[in-house]
């Protein structure tokens, strides 16, 4: 025999589960896209690590650019700035030349990544110049683009009126 009372009617536990169930189903989305956002910077973070690791790779090889022990001490990525903080062994070179080369590298590598938009180098965590003069401080995305595009016409020019 059924009691009247139990049929049609859910028990304390199981309208407990379905409405915890259901709140979990309206929380999860927001709760889904702060990992997905999570992971991204993640992502963004392993990304940087592993081009400034490539860029300064061994720099006791002849071929490279980037002097000798310098090492990426930091660096941070929020609302598409790049800040990059390297050690004192960035400076030591000597000439005009190799300075645009180091800094045309550095910002070519943080440059490739989409989100990246501005760059700054830190030596040592303060904002200091290189040995030959040039500083870079929220350097712009849009500015070397347009800086490189010069050069390349420069280049493009040269080769045909040569």
């Amino acid at each position: 025999m059924v009691n009247n009372k139990e049929v049609g009617t859910m028990s304390e536990s199981t309208y407990f589960f379905i409405l915890l169930f259901m709140g979990l189903m309206f929380v999860s989305p927001a709760f889904s896209q702060q990992i997905s956002s999570h992971q991204i910077n993640i992502v963004k973070e392993k990304k940087v690590e592993e081009l400034f690791a490539e860029l300064l790779g061994d720099t006791s090889k002849e071929d490279k650019i980037i002097p000798e022990g310098t090492k990426l001490l930091s660096y941070s990525l929020e609302d598409h700035h790049l800040i990059l903080d390297f050690s004192e062994e960035i400076k030591n070179y000597g000439g005009t030349l190799r300075e645009q080369w180091i800094v045309s590298q550095i910002l070519s590598t943080g440059f490739s990544m989409p989100e990246v938009n501005y760059i700054t180098v830190l030596i040592e965590g303060q904002k200091d110049y290189f040995p030959e003069g040039t500083i870079i401080d929220t350097y712009k995305k849009e500015d070397w683009l347009e800086e490189r595009m010069k050069n390349e016409w420069k280049e493009l020019t040269k080769e045909n009126t040569g």
